[in-house]
Order: structure tokens, then sequence, then C-alpha cells
């Protein structure tokens, strides 16, 4: 299939990005990455990781993903949500001194 890739200033959500998978508010997009239909965003923030991963979490489960595993790593948090035939992974773990990276990976099982 055909792969779109987009980083630094010029990195934007694709415009199919699945509008059930909400971004963190104030975050900015630095890597986004699409093939059929599946994406993979990087974002950064300046909040804490617990803080960003948390609000992840509700606004996933507030558009109907159901949480199905949960890690947690020394720089942060991983978290996979299912629904239907898709799913998605929220990895979020501290850059440096001041900045939060926030990678999403959204998947279609064919």
């Amino acid at each position: 299939g055909e792969a779109e890739y987009s980083v630094g200033g010029g990195a934007k959500v694709p415009a199919d990005f699945p509008k059930d998978v909400p971004l963190y508010k104030g975050a900015t997009v630095v890597v986004s990455a699409k093939q059929g239909k599946n994406f993979l965003l990087h974002l950064q923030t300046g909040d804490e990781p617990k803080k960003a991963a948390a609000a992840c979490k509700t606004a996933l489960e507030a558009n109907g993903w159901t949480a199905e595993v949960a890690m947690d790593t020394p720089n942060g948090t991983v978290h996979t949500f299912k629904k239907d035939n898709r799913t998605c992974t929220v990895v979020v773990s501290k850059q440096g001194e001041d900045k939060t990276f926030i990678q999403i990976t959204a998947a279609t099982e064919e």
C-alpha cells in the first residue's frame, strides 16, 4: 500500500485519521505517518507524562474504546485500547527536562 509521512514543522494529522481517537489538547504534532488504515502520530507537550497519559485514557474511553493493557515504564506509560476490529496504542514518556512525548498508533485489523 501507499505510505504518507510528514515530520517537523510540516507534520499534520492526516485528514482521514479516526475521529474517535482524540488528540491531546495543546500538543504539537511532530511526526505523522499513515499506511492504508494504520496511523502513527508523535505529539509533544510540556505537561507531565502522568497528566497526559490520564487525559488520553479518559478521552479514548469516552469515545467508546476499551482499555486492554496498561503498563508503567520507568519514563512513562503504555496503554492499549480496543474498539471493534481496531486497536489504539498510546505511549507516553518523558523527553528531556521539560517535554513529554505522546505516540499514538491507530490500526485496523483486516
